[in-house]
């Protein structure tokens, strides 16, 4: 029996002190999928559960960035025979990096076995490293043969995104085909943003001929009494061998409900078919307001500094519809007070940039204040407690000096900022806040006399 550990961020190790463990367990959500590796075949254990669960660390200049904070999951995966006799276990340990503490995100990621063809179960087990809480899934699963020769599918995998890795290398936790997938473990999608993504893998397919050129393929939604409420095909000409097969569904005609997703293809060369089909759940929107039209041009900017670059892909590749209900539901899940008319915590982010843009613009028709480095400062951390400045003089550059008594995690905050090339445009040289640039030596790097040595 195989144990691998492996440790995608390097952290104290005070991370793993002995802590109580709360009663309540992490929810947590698991699936799976199989593809085809050489003459093997390649089982994907994926996992999701919320930020919101999980105790968060701000993270240092090593491990994160302004505004991130840092959660520690270790998974463990054991896997049975269907008689109970354990085959193998591995374990993962996995930092997750998180905007801001009162960010709410499904976090995922990805275990993997090579199995023989055979049924299967898998106990899956979470640990906060933080705080100590743990959470359990099970699945009970085929592993399919996906050796002989002939037409046939892998699994099917659900997604939340998929996106070419080259223009959008920050958007998966996986990359398979080419291609980034952010799994979606629950397969559940919700009329906020209705769009389903999944990806398959066609194996056995003929070699291509001149006169052959395409096969066909076609996704059909099926409801649960059988009947195909929506169908979709097209042709395509395979380019790489097994043909990966990704694609994404409008959800937004269907009623809320639980439904199928079936893929079928077919070989024009021999005439041979095969197919492939997964459940999912579709969910009501959300009761909120709709977000006004202008939020479209304003929301990117706004919320720069505080989207994970995960939520930054997602919102990118949404339609105009789906944006907006991003919008919506990202603003309602940071709302302290949901009972009330008011999003205090939309207002202040609004005030915030507007404040950065009319403070630290280059020019008024620019509005450029929100990308300066005192307007991101301001717009993650809010107005200073104290300012102190430095005019130009024959010995020193003009600099900045804001102070912070409370900051991230309750701590003391410093930032200093200089205009160093003499434009009016004042950027950070130290800090003491984690993620930040830091420079003790500030004082000795804006002074004249040593820059004309």
């Amino acid at each position: 029996m195989r144990k691998l550990v492996l440790f995608f961020c390097l952290f104290s190790t005070t991370v793993f002190s002995q802590t109580p463990v709360p009663e309540k367990p992490l929810d947590v959500a698991a699936d799976y999928a199989c593809f085809r590796e050489n003459s093997a075949t390649r089982l994907e254990i994926y996992y999701s559960l919320s930020s919101d669960e999980l105790a968060l660390s701000p993270s240092d200049s090593s491990t994160g960035g302004p505004g991130k904070n840092l959660a520690y999951v270790l998974a463990f995966a054991d896997l049975f025979a269907a008689d109970g006799r354990p085959v193998d276990s591995l374990s993962k340990t996995t930092a997750f990096r998180v905007s801001r503490t009162d960010t709410t995100n499904e976090l995922s990621d990805i275990l993997d076995f090579l199995a023989p063809p055979g049924d299967y179960q898998v106990r899956l087990t979470l640990r906060d490293l933080q705080s100590g809480r743990v959470g359990h899934a099970s699945l009970k699963l085929t592993v399919p043969d996906l050796g002989p020769p002939g037409l046939q599918f892998s699994s099917l995998q659900l997604a939340r995104l998929i996106a070419d890795k080259k223009q959008k290398p920050e958007a998966s936790l996986y990359k398979k085909g080419g291609r980034l997938i952010v799994p979606n473990p629950p397969a559940t999608y919700s009329l906020d943003d209705p769009r389903l993504y999944f990806y398959a893998e066609i194996y056995g397919l003929s070699p291509a001929r001149p006169e052959l050129k395409n096969f066909d393929f076609e996704y059909a939604i099926l409801n649960t009494q059988g009947d195909t409420v929506k169908i979709s095909g097209f042709h395509k000409q395979p380019n790489e061998n097994p043909a990966a097969v990704t694609g994404s569904v409008d959800l937004s005609i269907l009623p809320p409900g639980e439904y199928s997703l079936l893929l079928s293809a077919r070989d024009p060369a021999t005439g041979e078919g095969a197919s492939q089909s997964k459940p999912f759940w579709l969910f009501e929107p959300s009761t909120r307001p709709p977000v006004a039209e202008e939020e479209l041009d304003y929301f990117p900017k706004v919320t720069f500094y505080l989207l994970t670059n995960q939520e930054k892909a997602i919102y990118r590749a949404s339609n105009r519809t789906g944006r907006l209900n991003f919008i919506n539901e990202w603003w309602g899940k940071h709302d302290p007070s949901p009972p009330t008319p008011e999003n205090e915590y939309k207002l202040e982010a609004y005030r915030r940039f507007s404040v950065a843009v009319a403070r630290f613009s280059r020019t008024p028709s620019s509005r450029d204040g929100w990308q300066t480095d005192r307007g991101r400062v301001l717009m993650l951390y809010g107005e200073p407690n104290n300012v102190e400045q430095s005019p130009a003089s024959p010995d020193n550059l003009p600099w900045q000096k804001w102070e912070y008594t409370r900051i991230a995690a309750g701590r003391q905050g410093l930032f200093v900022f200089a205009d160093l090339r003499g434009l009016g445009n004042y950027e950070l040289v130290h800090s003491t806040v984690p993620g930040e640039k830091r420079n003790p030596e500030w004082e000795d790097m804006l002074n004249q006399n040593v820059l004309r040595r």
